[in-house]
């Protein structure tokens, strides 16, 4: 099946025969069937759009080249769209190393958060050991930094969580715009590759992910604090101690 810009209607393989027969017929533009015919019509000369004017960026008819358009560069439009494609094959592997971008920085925050709860495990596991051998009063330090450390662990995977969830969306996007770019590189309706052609290399609407990482971090230094912290205190109680001389009962009392 075939439509013809010249008589304006679609026809199967039988009626299309007159065309590939009849001399003056054949003289007659075709192309794949669309439901559309008018759009690829010149609606000021009813002649076929088979020409493509690069300084007004439209497409045009043979009569349009005769007038408001004769100082212009006008080409086919199968040359534009030939040239269009290129470009948009170079805009969908842009789109694809992006895809493959934000996949490995998914990986990366992954690997990132997984690192940070084994170190973070560690701390903890070092934390319960110190603290282990000391008084009750530095067992309540132990659970307040315990509980630091933990809210520390879950700020972080919250913030990956909502990093990886802007990086799917984005990912969805741009196959989107993958799936799109890969279907009209294959077209062979030219005049419709021109017309979305803007919209489809338009740069999409995504987030520059270079720099975004989670912070690792190590809670030695909160633990050393917590510790010197310790130690002033420990100091302050053993030297009330050894004035008072009562140590069982200060211990007791803490």
């Amino acid at each position: 099946m075939k439509s013809c810009l010249i008589c304006m209607a679609s026809y199967c393989k039988t009626h299309l025969e007159p065309h590939e027969r009849v001399s003056s017929f054949m003289k007659h533009k075709l192309m794949e069937p669309v439901e559309n015919l008018e759009n690829y019509i010149c609606q000021k000369h009813e002649r076929p759009l088979e020409l493509f004017c690069r300084d007004d960026q439209t497409c045009v008819c043979q009569f349009c080249t005769e007038g408001d358009h004769k100082t212009h560069n006008t080409v086919p439009i199968e040359e534009e769209s030939g040239e269009k494609k290129t470009e948009l094959e170079k805009t969908r592997a842009e789109v694809q190393q992006m895809i493959q971008e934000r996949l490995k920085k998914i990986e990366d925050i992954k690997h990132s958060v997984e690192r940070n709860k084994k170190n973070t495990e560690k701390e903890k596991a070092d934390g319960v050991e110190i603290f282990s051998a000391l008084m009750r009063c530095i067992e309540r330090r132990q659970a307040e930094l315990l509980k630091v450390m933990e809210e520390k662990q879950k700020a972080e995977e919250k913030q990956a969580e909502e990093l990886i969830k802007d990086l799917e969306q984005e990912i969805t996007e741009l196959k989107r715009r993958n799936t799109e770019l890969e279907q009209i590189s294959h077209t062979e309706d030219h005049l419709h590759l021109l017309q979305i052609y803007p919209s489809l290399c338009s740069p999409p609407h995504t987030q520059d992910w270079t720099d975004v990482t989670i912070n690792s971090h190590l809670s030695l230094e909160t633990l050393r604090r917590a510790l010197s912290q310790l130690q002033e205190t420990l100091s302050e109680e053993m030297e009330k101690l050894d004035e008072t001389g009562q140590y069982l009962v200060k211990d007791n009392s803490v």
